[in-house]
Parts: C-alpha cells; structure tokens; sequence
C-alpha cells in the first residue's frame, strides 16, 4: 500500500469536498473527511479492500504459512503477521494493484498498466520482469481516482486482463 499525506489548504473547505492533491503517479483526487480543519494534515492509503480476515491457528506464530481455501477451492497461503499470536486476526488482500484513472480517462475506458515482479538478479541482470495487463474504468469514477485492478494467479488471466 501507498500512504499519501496531504495537508488541508486555507479557505472554507467543506466535509466531502474533493481536493485535487499531488498522488505517487500525478494528481489524485480525495474527499475531505468530516472535521478537516485548514493546515491539518491527512494520510490516504492506496490499497485494495481486504478480502478475507483470517485468524491465527493455535500453535502458529509470525512468520508461519497459513493455508485456507477460497470460495471457488483455489488454495491461499499468507504468512503470520509480526507481532501476531493465536487467537489475533489479521486482513489478507487479493493480489492486485491500485490503478490511476488517466487525466483523461472516463469509465468503460481501457487503461493499460505494468506490474514489475521481483526476480533473482543472478538470471539476467535485470532483478525481474515487467507485466503487463489491461482494466476497465469501472463506473462512476472520475480522471485522477484510482480502482482496484485484481491481477490472476501466476499463469493464468482474468477477464478483462491480458497477461
């Protein structure tokens, strides 16, 4: 995830209100919460909506591999949070990336983005290989917000993506 940290500008800034702020790929556009005072400053985190909430295992412990199984039978391994024990519940993410609306983008719009995966640098020098992959705007979003781009399991595709 990406933490963005914007400071409320001077003037009448009304609860709900989107501000226009610089974000991690150009400007983004964010809704001031209830309370903002001028100067006060804000953090946004970039990331996708946990999917599952897991709870740790008796006998488990950080850094442990815990498997469970998706609605659809498709095996899930996450590891144990630091600073977790049994009994604690931590939030598990699908793999996907958090995608910009292009300045110009409207919903229904292609966007094309990449996704760089770790790699052993001993291969070919270059420490990992690029994707790249293709989403939908989705509806009812603007030029400058950002959406959750759900990217498919090693080898295969999602509908709507192209490995």
């Amino acid at each position: 995830p990406v933490v963005v940290e914007i400071e409320v500008p001077n003037g009448n800034i009304e609860a709900g209100k989107q501000l226009l702020a610089q974000g991690p790929h150009g400007p983004i556009r964010v809704q001031v919460p209830q309370g903002a005072t001028p100067g006060a400053k804000l953090r946004y985190q970039l990331a996708p909506k946990p999917e599952y909430r897991i709870e740790v295992p008796a006998g488990a412990a950080p850094g442990w591999v815990v498997r469970f199984e998706k609605q659809g039978g498709e095996e899930v391994k996450v590891e144990v949070p630091q600073g977790l024990q049994p009994g604690d519940t931590f939030e598990v993410a699908p793999p996907a990336l958090m995608v910009r609306v292009p300045d110009k983008g409207k919903p229904g719009d292609a966007v094309m983005f990449s996704h760089t995966i770790s790699g052993d640098m001993t291969n070919d020098g270059r420490g990992g290989r690029t994707e790249f992959f293709r989403a939908i705007v989705p509806e009812g979003l603007q030029p400058t917000e950002y959406f959750t781009a759900l990217l498919p399991a090693p080898g295969r595709s999602l509908d709507g993506f192209e490995p």
